[in-house]
């Protein structure tokens, strides 16, 4: 019974925070941290990825490839990366 309530307990929390995030972003995607995006690189050349698309990807210009941001967390997997 108890570790229910903590579970509970852990994901109202967790649903809070997301609730405070999306109303101080109003909504819209937080922009990844400028010391994330020094040390993310393209998974498949290795080379230096950028933020587009008003924070909802991230772009690898050599590879052509476009990685997703989904919940502010960077969804760095090749076979999940989009061609452009």
């Amino acid at each position: 019974m108890f570790e229910v309530v903590v579970e509970i307990c852990f994901y109202l929390n967790l649903k809070r925070q997301t609730l405070n995030i999306k109303l101080f972003s109003g909504g819209k995607p937080m922009p990844i941290d400028q010391e994330l995006l020094d040390i993310l690189a393209c998974p498949k050349c290795k080379g230096e990825v950028k933020l587009e698309n008003e924070g909802s990807s991230l772009v690898c210009h050599t590879c052509r490839l476009k990685y997703r941001i989904e919940d502010d967390i960077p969804v760095m997997l090749i076979d999940e990366a989009q061609a452009f």
